[in-house]
């Protein structure tokens, strides 16, 4: 069976249908290849411009320049799309996984755990007042270290 794709009318209808997995923000504002750098760029929300080797995008390695010219972003920012290439790239993936060579696990681990802390969400709310109702988060116990008397 041949694909036949989805128009972008089509798809904003299902992301929108299913809102716990459409991003509340889009991921990138705008992208662009760049020839002479040899390298696609990612303008994120914030203003910040990531630019990404093309060696790194591993599902778009058979693509040309003059291809990689003509990448777009997805309907609502979170993929890159070719209109030939039936492959999407997200961006939170692709972020991640550059990111994941440049800096080291530790600091990783520390963005993403951060992050992860911050997240508001009804399922959190509730089990806060949950706990609450039983008194809160329990106290750390003082552990006394045993003594030896010889």
């Amino acid at each position: 069976m041949a694909f036949k794709g989805i128009t972008e009318e089509q798809y904003r209808a299902t992301v929108s249908s299913d809102v716990g997995s459409a991003p509340e923000e889009p991921l990138a504002k705008s992208v662009w290849y760049d020839p002479t750098a040899d390298r696609l760029f990612i303008e994120l929300p914030s203003g910040r411009i990531v630019g990404v080797l093309r060696s790194d995008l591993r599902e778009w390695r058979d693509l040309s320049a003059d291809q990689l010219a003509h990448v777009r972003l997805s309907a609502v920012g979170d993929a890159l799309a070719h209109d030939g290439h039936d492959v999407q790239i997200g961006v939170e993936g692709l972020l991640r996984d550059t990111m994941m060579e440049e800096l080291p696990q530790r600091a990783l681990a520390a963005i993403f755990a951060a992050r992860g802390g911050r997240t508001v969400s009804l399922q959190k709310s509730v089990a806060a007042r949950r706990n609450g109702l039983r008194g809160g988060r329990p106290k750390k116990l003082k552990t006394t270290k045993a003594v030896e008397v010889t």
